[in-house]
C-alpha cells in the first residue's frame, strides 16, 4: 500500500515539477523545502503544508450574490467599530447623476395580502440585560460639508433625510389604492411606567438647531409645509395639523407655546386659551354670521379703541372717557 501511495506522490511531483518548469515565473525550479515534505511523506507518512495569509480584496464593478448574506462580529474595541463600511469618492468629472453609497431595492412579484416588505431594517440596543448605554440610534444619517479652508462652495439643496412616496396610478385605467398612507410613521412601544422602562423625557420629534462656533444663524422655521403642482381647486392637504387621533384629549393643553401659553380644546365645542393677555392684532369675529365682531380702531380718532358689533348694534370702547359723546 505503502508503495503505491508513493508512485502516486511520486506521480504528483513529477506534474508540479513540470508545471513549475513552463510557469512565467523568475525561478521555476521546485523549492528544496518541497524535497524535504516529499521525503517526510514517503518515510512517515505525513505532509505538512504552510498557507499563505492574503491581503484583504478589492473589488470593482458590480457583485451579485444570491441567498442570505450573514456577516456576524464580535467586536472587543473600546472606541469604536463598523461592521459593513462603504466609502466612494467621484474625482475624475463632473457628476451628472446620482452617487450612492448603500441602495437596497426589494419587490413583492407574488400576491401576498398579508405580507411587510422593508427595503432596510435596522435595530440598535443591549444585547444582554443589565448592560447601561450611553446612546442608541436606530438611524444616523448626516449631511457633511468641509470647512472650506482652500475654497468656497455652493450646494443648491441640503437634505438630512429624503423620503419620496411615489404611488403613481397604474396603466390600461387601472388604479393602485392605498388605505394607509403615512410618510413619517413612529410608535412609541411601552409598558406601565416602573415596571419594565421608564421614560424620564420623551417626545414623537424632536428639532434641534445649535449654534457651533460664533452666535450661530437662526433659519426660518422648525417645521414646513407645501404642496405643489395642484389644480382644478384640488387642495395639498385637508388640515395643516390634524390632532384628531388622540381619543381623552392630552394630559394638559392640546399645545404649549414658547413662552408657556397654552391652547387646549377640553372638550367639543370648546378652545380654551391660557395666558395673562390675550392679544389680537385686527379685527377678530365671534360665529359664523358672524353674530359678534370685535375690531380694534384708531385711538387717535375720538378715542376709540374697540368698535363691537352686534345683532343690537355697534358699541365702542373708549380709553378716554372724556371723548364719549
Amino acid at each position: 500500500m505503502k508503495n503505491k501511495l508513493t508512485i502516486g506522490f511520486l506521480f504528483l511531483f513529477v506534474i508540479l515539477l513540470a508545471s513549475s518548469t513552463f510557469a512565467q515565473s523568475p525561478d521555476p525550479r521546485i523549492p528544496v523545502s518541497w524535497w524535504y515534505k516529499l521525503v517526510d511523506y514517503v518515510e512517515n507518512g505525513t505532509l505538512t503544508l504552510t498557507y499563505k495569509t492574503l491581503a484583504n480584496p478589492t473589488y470593482t464593478g458590480n457583485a451579485t450574490t444570491t441567498g442570505t448574506y450573514d456577516a456576524t462580529i464580535t467586536d472587543t474595541t473600546a472606541a469604536s467599530e463598523t461592521g459593513i463600511y462603504s466609502y466612494i469618492s467621484h474625482t475624475t468629472a463632473a457628476l451628472t447623476g446620482e452617487l450612492i453609497g448603500v441602495r437596497g431595492n426589494v419587490r413583492n412579484n407574488f400576491a401576498s395580502p398579508a405580507g411587510t416588505i422593508r427595503g432596510g431594517q435596522f435595530q440598535a440596543g443591549n444585547m444582554t440585560a443589565g448592560f447601561n448605554t450611553g446612546t442608541a440610534t436606530g438611524v444616523y444619517s448626516e449631511t457633511v460639508t468641509k470647512v472650506p479652508t482652500a475654497a468656497s462652495a455652493t450646494w443648491t439643496n441640503a437634505k438630512g433625510y429624503e423620503v419620496i412616496m411615489d404611488l403613481d396610478q397604474g396603466s390600461s385605467g387601472h388604479t393602485n389604492t392605498v388605505t394607509n398612507a403615512y410618510m413619517f410613521y413612529g410608535n412609541y412601544n411601552l409598558p406601565t411606567a416602573g415596571t419594565y422602562a421608564t421614560v424620564t423625557n420623551g417626545y414623537g420629534i424632536w428639532v434641534q438647531n445649535e449654534a457651533i462656533g460664533g452666535t450661530g444663524q437662526m433659519i426660518d422655521a422648525a417645521f414646513y409645509v407645501a404642496d405643489k403642482s395642484h389644480s382644478g381647486g384640488i387642495k395639498g392637504w385637508d388640515y395643516g395639523i390634524d390632532l384628531s387621533g388622540v381619543v381623552a384629549n392630552f394630559g394638559t393643553a392640546d399645545m404649549k407655546l414658547s413662552d408657556g401659553g397654552l391652547i387646549s380644546n377640553p372638550h367639543a365645542d370648546t378652545m380654551k386659551v391660557t395666558e395673562a393677555v390675550f392679544q389680537v392684532n385686527g379685527g377678530l369675529a365671534v360665529g359664523s354670521a358672524p353674530a359678534l365682531t370685535i375690531t380694534a380702531m384708531d385711538t387717535t380718532g375720538a378715542g376709540r379703541t374697540l368698535m363691537i358689533t352686534t345683532s343690537l348694534g355697534t358699541f365702542y370702547v373708549y380709553a378716554d372717557t372724556s371723548a364719549i359723546p
